[in-house]
């Protein structure tokens, strides 16, 4: 019975101890890599694409901030003194964040996906009271964290973007413009994806970062469609935190061209060319 008893705590001790293991022998070698990149870029859909062996691309569809906040806080000593990118543009300001985390059925497993984000790093999951809502179901282990850490890091391949263009396709843009601005089920207004940029800049300023909001090329029409208070927030924003905006619309000039973008505000392979050729060229 003693001997039944041992090898059953064994069973379940040693796949525990080797899963540990390995998931700090990660860690560690992530913090070593993040360390050796001068430039760290947290940002979205608009900027998976860029790639340099000078920088670090943390780019998550949908850019949430409260992410990059705990991210940012996670490896403050690896990100210290770096020169960080942090994209934003209008529609990251948007209602649709805040929308989104209170109303599960606007996008159905956006939100989980979004919080599952904050424990990327961590064998156990956290509690993040001022993030999570309290009832929201979660686990406080997570054992898809190890095969994700292992897919992200090593096996995860870029896709390959196209030459496809919009071809001045006003409907695709006038979608994503009633999807960002005009959907009648955003009653709320936003309050988490601003509060958690300021406390990323905030926390990235403290430790002798240099911060630059990367405003990505957006196509002329949506621009236009933009709320002027938006566009003024983001201004203001760049202003009260004394951060410098590289808005990539004034200096690429392409914005009438629609031959460089595949929807509203994602660049094909042309576009991509020119903001790498830019980036490399002038940051």
């Amino acid at each position: 019975m003693k001997n039944f008893i041992i090898k059953s705590i064994l069973f379940f001790i040693i796949p525990i101890i080797i899963y540990t293991g390995i998931f700090y022998f990660l860690r560690l070698n992530f913090k070593n890599e993040l360390s050796q990149y001068p430039i760290i870029l947290l940002g979205d859909s608009q900027t998976e694409f860029i790639s340099d062996e000078r920088i670090l691309n943390k780019s998550i569809g949908g850019s949430p901030f409260f992410v990059y906040s705990q991210f940012s806080e996670d490896f403050i000593e690896q990100l210290r003194g770096k020169k960080v990118f942090i994209a934003c543009n209008y529609h990251n300001l948007s209602k649709l964040y805040q929308n989104r985390l209170e109303n599960d059925q606007l996008y159905p497993g956006w939100k989980s996906s979004m919080y599952s984000h904050l424990d990327d790093y961590q064998i156990l999951n956290r509690k993040h009271i001022n993030i999570i809502p309290k009832n929201l179901d979660r686990s406080l282990f997570n054992i898809k964290n190890l095969p994700n850490f292992i897919y992200e890091r090593h096996l995860k391949f870029k896709s390959k973007n196209s030459l496809k263009s919009i071809n001045n396709d006003t409907l695709s843009i006038s979608k994503a413009i009633q999807r960002h601005w005009n959907h009648p089920d955003y009653i709320l207004n936003d309050s988490i994806q601003i509060t958690y940029l300021k406390k990323l800049i905030t926390e990235l300023n403290k430790n002798n970062c240099e911060v630059v909001l990367l405003k990505m090329p957006l196509t002329n029409y949506y621009i236009n469609n933009v709320p002027n208070d938006i566009k003024s927030k983001l201004n203001e924003l760049s202003n009260n935190q004394n951060v410098r905006i590289l808005d990539l619309n004034k200096e690429l000039s392409i914005s009438k061209e629609y031959k460089y973008f595949k929807d509203y505000g994602h660049l094909n392979k042309l576009g991509d060319s020119l903001v790498m050729e830019y980036l490399k060229k002038y940051e």
